[in-house]
């Protein structure tokens, strides 16, 4: 690899092409632009995100359960430009829960999303659950506006 990864702001287009480049060299690519999920962590840490193999997992399970298990290197390119930004982030990873579009989902699928955002973003590490949960919900389901909005805030601290 020829540079550091910043994962503290967007990608450039240098960037995601670098990115394409080492998707493309996994040992599991195909010629459909996927690689299995068993090569995430590997993919990953070639671009200097770094996590225990535990964090990994985390996010494997989250991508297996909801994509399948071919990683699409479209979809890891649309996830990966807003890595940078939890506010961005959420809508993007809340897409799988939210297929009817209602901008709510299940407080199951919340805790999933709130273990993928901690892992992702350091900023993130003093916020609660119980917190976010309760300022979010309403009739047993979670506004995805309004964790955005939350965690925003809480950022702006």
């Amino acid at each position: 690899m020829s540079r550091v990864f910043d994962w503290t702001k967007s990608f450039s287009d240098e960037d995601i092409d670098e990115i394409k480049v080492i998707f493309r060299g996994q040992p599991s690519y195909h010629e459909d632009d996927c690689i299995l999920p068993s090569d995430i962590s590997n993919f990953l840490t070639q671009l200097n995100y770094y996590r225990t193999p535990e964090e990994f997992e985390v996010g494997i399970n989250y991508w297996v359960k909801n994509f399948g298990n071919d990683v699409n290197l479209d979809k890891i390119i649309e996830i990966l430009k807003t890595a940078h930004n939890s506010t961005l982030l959420i809508p993007i990873l809340s897409q799988v829960y939210d297929k009817e579009g209602t901008g709510y989902i299940s407080k199951d699928n919340f805790d999933e999303l709130f273990k993928i955002l901690i892992i992702n973003d350091p900023n993130l590490v003093g916020l609660t659950h119980e917190g976010l949960l309760k300022s979010s919900e309403t009739d047993g389901k979670v506004s995805i506006d309004e964790v955005v909005k939350h965690i925003g805030e809480y950022l702006r601290k």
